[in-house]
């Protein structure tokens, strides 16, 4: 590819970008909504042939192979996205420190697996963690590809690579679940899809690194890695902690159960945060220096996310029996309080994902870092203190505590940046006031004590839709937001 270094460092007008992301994230989220359906469909099949113990198992493992995945990237992918200039020549390089940090994690994995069966005291693990070192070896080949098209904001081809791996993916799997019948097809769900998806990106985009050079600046672009790997493993005690101390302290059942909860839970929010966030900080990188159009360009992103979560996860949380049983089936019920908690817990979730945005955009991948600490500290505590009251104790403890800790983390993140305090209320007034309108239409439904599950949920979609379709003429600024969006995408 002779035009790479060109490509690589192409700039683009404001006018263009923003149009642009918005067309990315349009993607983005159409691809997500799929991968919504292709997850939910999967997960539903799994439940009612996989036993709850099943998926405990398989999370006690993956709260070990988690970890290690922090460090198969180490930050370098984001580095190829969020640096201002960059070379062919320095890409080649990371690529090839990704494959040996790939096959370095994968053989520790190996090594340590009879240790952490040991600790969970549950046998099976060894075996899973052996098979799971393959995906390690596998998406190591995929980091720089993916990173590329990333910086090329080729958000399409993206898009359907990741639709496309995983249907397929799920597909095999769901097929092996109805053979087995244990847990084996979530072990090897992750392993198929990286399998289908490095050969994706390398029929997309048929790149071949060069020979690793020494002398090619690659330092600036390791520190930026270093910084945000060592937040990933400082996050990552904060959103896995939970599991590995209800394995270790309660079981392999309790957590199937508690874990189905919390992934049933953030799936609707990982298909809205998770292509915004491919487009949010690749775009907002190009605007360091606009302080202005940074500001801007954020602020309407919150508000957006504002405007699609808040509404849903609290509908989500009201109707959560009903969810947790279309879902997952009758032999989930213990999930149903444990869903409707997390779903409070997750009311200002995606809102707090977006300050990652500003830092890791900004390049402050030390004030990421600070902070990581406070938070991992502080909600490793929350889970030690809630778990004294048992599974249900620790998840009210989390709740509590997401809704302590959202106001100091925007006051600690926009320290230092474009970003006001003020562009953050000004986001989210009106998706509350709606949210609480809506909150409060449902309870009265509930309160008329329809049995039919079925009639429940159709009358309960009628009521979201009819609610948007009103407010859409109601709300003139919303409408004339929402027809610029549109001509601007098409």
């Amino acid at each position: 590819m002779k035009d790479l270094n060109l490509l690589l460092n192409k700039e683009f007008k404001t006018s263009s970008l923003s149009k642009i992301s918005l067309k990315g994230g349009a993607i983005n989220i159409l691809a997500q909504i799929l991968n919504f359906l292709i997850q939910l469909g999967t997960l539903s099949i799994m439940a009612r042939i996989i036993p709850p113990s099943g998926f405990g198992i398989v999370a006690m493992a993956g709260s070990i192979t988690g970890f290690i995945m922090i460090f198969k990237d180490l930050g370098l992918s984001m580095a190829t996205v969020q640096k201002e200039e960059i070379n062919e020549q320095q890409i080649s390089n990371l690529f090839w420190i990704n494959i040996l940090i790939g096959i370095g994690l994968a053989c520790l994995v190996v090594v340590i697996s009879p240790l952490v069966a040991d600790f969970f005291m549950e046998p099976e693990i060894k075996r899973i963690l052996i098979f799971s070192s393959i995906g390690l070896f596998i998406g190591a080949l995929t980091i720089q590809h993916q990173a590329l098209l990333r910086r090329k904001m080729d958000f399409f081809s993206l898009a359907i690579i990741d639709v496309s791996a995983k249907l397929i993916g799920s597909v095999i799997s769901i097929m092996i679940a109805y053979k087995l019948k244990n847990y084996w097809p979530l072990v090897l769900l992750p392993i198929i899809i990286s399998f289908f998806y490095l050969i994706g990106v390398l029929i997309v985009l048929p790149w071949k690194p060069k020979f690793y050079k020494k002398k090619s600046n690659t330092g600036d672009l390791l520190n930026f890695g270093k910084n945000m790997t060592v937040y990933g493993v400082i996050n990552y005690f904060a959103r896995t902690g939970d599991n590995i101390i209800i394995g270790k302290l309660v079981g392999a059942a309790s957590l199937g159960f508690y874990s189905r909860a919390y992934s049933l839970m953030m799936l609707p929010i990982g298909q809205l945060i998770a292509p915004l966030t491919s487009v949010m900080v690749p775009t907002l990188s190009r605007l360091q220096k606009n302080p202005n159009d940074f500001r801007k360009h954020y602020s309407n992103s919150l508000m957006l996310i504002a405007y699609l979560t808040l509404p849903l996860i609290t509908t989500l949380g009201i109707l959560g029996r009903d969810v947790v049983l279309i879902v997952l089936g009758e032999k989930w019920v213990p999930a149903i309080e444990l869903y409707q908690i997390l779903c409070f817990a997750a009311f200002w979730q995606p809102m707090l994902s977006t300050t990652g945005w500003i830092l890791t955009s900004l390049n402050q991948t030390e004030r990421i870092v600070k902070w990581g600490w406070i938070n991992s500290i502080l909600l490793i505590l929350t889970f030690l203190l809630g778990i004294n009251w048992g599974v249900k104790g620790l998840t009210i403890a989390y709740a509590i505590y997401m809704w302590v800790i959202v106001l100091p983390n925007f006051l600690f993140v926009i320290k230092y940046t474009p970003v006001k305090i003020s562009d953050f209320f000004k986001a989210i007034k009106k998706p509350i006031i709606n949210t609480l309108i809506l909150g409060t239409i449902f309870l009265a439904f509930l309160r008329l004590e329809i049995d039919d599950i079925i009639l429940r949920v159709i009358i309960s979609i009628l009521i979201f839709i009819t609610f948007w379709t009103v407010l859409f003429f109601i709300d003139q600024k919303l409408k004339v937001q929402l027809k610029s969006l549109v001509k601007k995408l098409f």
